[in-house]
């Protein structure tokens, strides 16, 4: 495996906090955690409890009938290869492949738990670190910091 395989894990992830738990991104994908506890559930879920619908432009969750998710997606992912699991019994995640690789979600949901500018910038810096862990896989920005402005993507290197 190469060092790209583990970004996030040397990186950590830059997350935005939501009142049923949480959701980042890499380059490639988005996740996002929904907590049984934080939805009013508390004992533990089985799949009959979930319903989860991945289309390409927008995402629906319900648990126990109560709708937790529900709207369009910031972009089209790709349908076919999103998915989601139920970890024991509390935690539902959901990975969810952007259509657009390298692309900076602004938001989840299009106008629905957007990143603060802050949060945007730290996303956007490291998305550019990503990006430049897969353009040279033999170096290790997994513990670099970047300064400036890196909105939509950072600079772009000859």
């Amino acid at each position: 495996m190469s060092r790209g395989d583990h970004f996030d894990e040397a990186s950590g992830i830059v997350s935005c906090t939501a009142p049923w738990g949480r959701w980042w991104q890499t380059r490639e994908e988005v996740y996002i955690e929904i907590d049984g506890k934080s939805v009013g559930v508390e004992e533990k879920l089985t799949n009959r409890a979930l319903e989860v619908k991945l289309k390409p432009t927008s995402l629906s969750v319900t648990i126990r009938k109560s709708q937790v998710l529900n709207g369009n997606l910031f972009r089209v992912i790709n349908e076919d290869e999103s998915t989601w699991t139920l970890e024991d019994g509390r935690l539902v995640s959901i990975m969810l492949v952007k259509g657009g690789v390298g692309e900076c979600w602004k938001s989840l949901l299009a106008g629905e738990y957007e990143l603060d500018p802050w949060t945007r910038d730290q996303v956007e810096q490291k998305l550019t670190l990503e990006r430049l862990q897969k353009e040279n896989p033999g170096m290790n920005f997994g513990g670099a910091t970047i300064t400036g402005n890196y909105q939509d993507g950072g600079p772009r290197f000859p």
